[in-house]
């Protein structure tokens, strides 16, 4: 599988979206069933990170189509939080000095895979009790969410 470029867009002509505004509103627009392409801009810990979708609107639907390789086209570039899902990385803000340390082993393994690339995302058809976007994250055809359990960066977890 091919990973497309996403090409640079002229910021005075981009429309920026914040995820703390916008994820419903993105998340109620777009078939979860279909896969996007975005670019990772930072991980906070080994299950959450923040991506720079870029988007628009088709007219006819009003529904959220991909902008990958097109010329001329004035995106609309959602800065989206995700919760990795059914994992649980541990956590870095903890008074536990062993689990903050596989917290930070977790999040530096996740940045080594994502940070300032484009991978693939699916996003689940909920979003979680903070309201982030769910999803499961692609390089290539590798499944990172399993790829964290995989490396014991992280547990499968149901929610």
């Amino acid at each position: 599988m091919t990973t497309p470029t996403i090409p640079e867009f002229d910021a005075s002509n981009t429309v920026f979206y914040d995820d703390s505004t916008d994820s419903q509103y993105f998340h109620e627009h777009f078939n979860p069933d279909e896969y996007l392409y975005v670019k990772c801009t930072s991980a906070y810990d080994g299950d959450t990170c923040s991506v720079d979708c870029y988007l628009r609107i088709d007219e006819k639907t009003g529904k959220f189509t991909q902008v990958v390789d097109e010329s001329g086209v004035i995106p609309h570039i959602y800065k989206l939080k995700l919760r990795l899902a059914e994992i649980n990385a541990p956590e870095i803000r903890t008074r536990d000095a062993i689990e903050k340390e596989r917290g930070l082993k977790s999040r530096d393994y996740l940045r080594s895979r994502i940070l300032g690339k484009i991978i693939r995302i699916r996003v689940k058809d909920k979003l979680d009790k903070y309201g982030r976007n769910i999803a499961w994250l692609y390089d290539g055809d590798e499944n990172l969410n399993d790829n964290m359990v995989t490396m014991n960066h992280a547990v499968y977890k149901k929610y």
